[in-house]
């Protein structure tokens, strides 16, 4: 039986690249261009390949696919704020976009203490990470 996470993983990619199929026949057949929102999905639909990755290896290499995961998921929330922040204004307002250049570096630190100090406790770990992705949205 296959793990809950690599399932999670695959549903959660897979629906990645539907959305992908959907706003690039959008872009194409009905001229309405939503670029950044196009990147995100696909660079969404490639995280979760490098996260069904993880569940399939289980050597050494599988914390180095955790640690890509993670770092393209947190590019994933950069670009969709950067999507948000396109619909409400011309120019990103610069308080804003600090701020979530501040939480993109700060997540991937955390993720590079979890790839080489292997003996931090990765539930905290992760609670830190999550808070930062809610805070990503509560921002705007």
């Amino acid at each position: 039986m296959a793990e809950i996470g690599l399932i999670v993983s695959a549903i959660i990619s897979g629906l990645f690249f539907i959305l992908f199929i959907l706003m690039m026949y959008q872009s194409i057949r009905k001229n309405r261009t939503a670029y950044v929102l196009t990147l995100s999905l696909l660079i969404g639909g490639i995280g979760g390949i490098v996260s069904v990755l993880q569940y399939v290896d289980t050597g050494v290499a599988s914390k180095y696919f955790l640690y890509s995961s993670l770092i393209i998921w947190s590019f994933v929330y950069f670009l969709i704020y950067i999507f948000f922040e396109e619909l409400y204004t011309e120019k990103p307002n610069r308080f804003r976009f600090a701020t979530m250049i501040i939480l993109l570096f700060a997540s991937i630190t955390f993720n590079l203490l979890y790839l080489f100090a292997p003996t931090v406790n990765y539930l905290n770990l992760t609670g830190d990470l999550a808070i930062s992705d809610i805070l990503l949205f509560l921002i705007f």
